[in-house]
């Protein structure tokens, strides 16, 4: 090795070394940059997810209107009155998942229970409209603790009283909490 590698050597060794004196002075600043931009591109992603949450909102909210705007010539009644599963997955729209009451009511706004609570009449039931009762007295009942409800939820379950007197206290607790 004559001296001209040897200076060429100890160049590229000074460099090296300086260089890694530099990032590790630099590392702190290296590092918080390098938070910035996972930061940002985390940001951007969720910013989108947002976003595509929007849109389908926006959609679902759509089909509601649209919904509201073919219906405005019925009333609420005539719509939820005698529900069927047929009326349920207009009602659902994109929302309905299959004949499943559990899916279906969970699937329901408040709003569209309330509905259905209204339109509910003793001599027009169906048997989805039963399951809906049976359903939503079990919700009820874990929300707001009725002991007339609780009492009469318990014995038809047990088979012990008709369906009649379950319906009875489920309206008289639905007119106390609701009006």
């Amino acid at each position: 090795m004559d001296e001209e590698d040897e200076k060429k050597l100890v160049a590229a060794f000074t460099l090296g070394a300086l260089t890694l004196s530099a990032a590790y002075l630099l590392k702190d600043e290296l590092l918080s940059i390098l938070k910035e931009v996972k930061g940002e591109e985390e940001k951007e992603k969720a910013e989108k997810k947002i976003e595509k949450e929007k849109e389908k909102k926006e959609e679902r909210e759509g089909i509601s209107v649209k919904l509201i705007k073919e219906t405005e010539e019925k009333t609420y009644e005539d719509l939820w009155r005698g529900m069927t599963w047929e009326k349920l997955k207009k009602i659902l729209g994109n929302r309905y998942t299959g004949a499943n009451i559990m899916e279906a009511y969970s699937h329901l706004t408040e709003e569209e229970r309330m509905k259905w609570r209204k339109a509910l009449r003793e001599d027009s039931l169906t048997q989805l409209d039963k399951q809906f009762v049976y359903l939503d007295s079990y919700m009820t009942l874990r929300a707001y603790p009725s002991r007339n409800l609780s009492i009469a939820f318990s014995q038809y379950r047990r088979g012990r009283i008709p369906f009649e007197e379950l319906f009875r206290a489920y309206k008289e607790e639905i007119q106390k909490l609701y009006g």
